[in-house]
């Protein structure tokens, strides 16, 4: 995060969406992969985050070292897990799991996650899938992933931060569960 709460540019294009666009104001929104805690860093509306992630020590290390204020409540749990077993729907779900800079969990590349965070999400909800691939689909891992999410969320926007049909790059897919209904 930089000295004015701004962070890389796909975390930049999901707080324009929470704030700007939807105008989410006193909406529970769940973050699955936490990063660094910052895309809350910023925002203007007021929401209810919930950040999941796998890591144990990761609060602790941004709070030293980077955010002092983490706005929200922290869950350390294996993000589908935390899915699989929650009651509560969701207004907006950031989901962006990795385990490495550009690895997602099998587990969590798979039709019955993407099924499960469907069920919590509310039906006028929104999800931003962030992942890091071919943007023009180019390749097998990128095909496979797309096909999979839209097998649950037929309709998505998938928005590229940069366009490069050789080099993979953080891809926006966006979808609202009332478009798939």
């Amino acid at each position: 995060i930089t000295q004015d709460n701004r962070g890389f540019p796909y975390v930049e294009r999901i707080k324009t969406l929470i704030d700007n666009e939807l105008q989410l104001q006193n909406k529970a929104i769940l973050v699955l992969g936490a990063g660094g805690f910052t895309l809350t860093q910023g925002l203007k509306n007021p929401n209810h985050f919930t950040y999941v992630d796998i890591d144990p020590d990761l609060e602790n290390i941004v709070r030293k070292h980077f955010v002092k204020h983490i706005q929200g409540e922290v869950v350390v749990q294996d993000a589908r897990v935390f899915v699989k077993n929650s009651p509560k729907q969701y207004d907006f779900i950031v989901n962006d799991v990795y385990n490495n800079p550009s690895a997602i969990p099998s587990h969590l590349l798979t039709q019955e996650y993407y099924e499960e965070l469907y069920r919590i999400l509310k039906p006028e909800g929104t999800i931003a899938f962030n992942f890091i691939l071919n943007p023009t689909l180019e390749t097998n891992y990128a095909k496979r992933n797309d096909n999979t999410l839209r097998s649950v969320f037929k309709s998505c926007m998938s928005m590229p931060t940069a366009y490069s049909p050789t080099r993979p790059t953080n891809v926006l897919y966006v979808c609202r569960k009332a478009w798939n209904d």
